[in-house]
């Protein structure tokens, strides 16, 4: 057999040629955003000591350090899977799957941004007022938990679970 035809090997219904195609875009869209990601880390950390008084690049330096490897690996997977021919049930759950991760890594996003706003004024309040760092604490712990709430509702909704009965509980 010509190796040429090798690349016309069907294999789940997708050639050879194919799979390596998906297979290479995967793996440049991966190397790419971890690449942004390090990249976006770096210069904002490097604006981050430089200017300490500015809140939204300390925040914006925890936030993208939240960005997980496994959310960049998942998104890279799906754009990849995009190129080939798949069954329609096995196309909606890895769309399904990368709109849970989607949702999720928002979450961690929300999470970090808020925590570093809350940890940035407390260190200040500690300055002037030490009497209102436990708000603080409370206030973070309350952002988190309505955060972390609404993800875990948006992830079920999107699964397909009906939640109006879990929005009325918490109600």
């Amino acid at each position: 057999m010509n190796p040429i035809d090798w690349l016309d090997y069907e294999i789940l219904g997708n050639a050879v040629l194919s799979w390596g195609i998906a297979a290479g875009v995967f793996f440049i869209f991966w190397l790419v955003l971890l690449l942004v990601r390090r990249l976006l880390i770096r210069r904002l950390g490097k604006l981050e000591e430089r200017d300490e008084s500015v809140l939204a690049v300390d925040v914006a330096v925890d936030v993208i350090r939240a960005t997980q490897g496994w959310f960049l690996f998942l998104i890279a997977l799906f754009v990849g899977s995009r190129l080939l021919e798949i069954a329609d049930n096995v196309s909606l759950w890895t769309a399904r799957t990368a709109l849970v991760a989607t949702i999720v890594q928002l979450g961690m996003w929300l999470s970090a941004g808020v925590v570093k706003s809350i940890q940035t004024k407390r260190q200040r309040d500690l300055e002037e007022s030490p009497d209102g760092v436990a708000a603080m604490d409370i206030l973070s712990f309350i952002a988190r938990v309505s955060i972390w709430s609404i993800v875990v509702l948006a992830a079920l909704d999107n699964l397909g679970v009906n939640i109006t009965t879990m929005i009325a509980g918490l109600g």
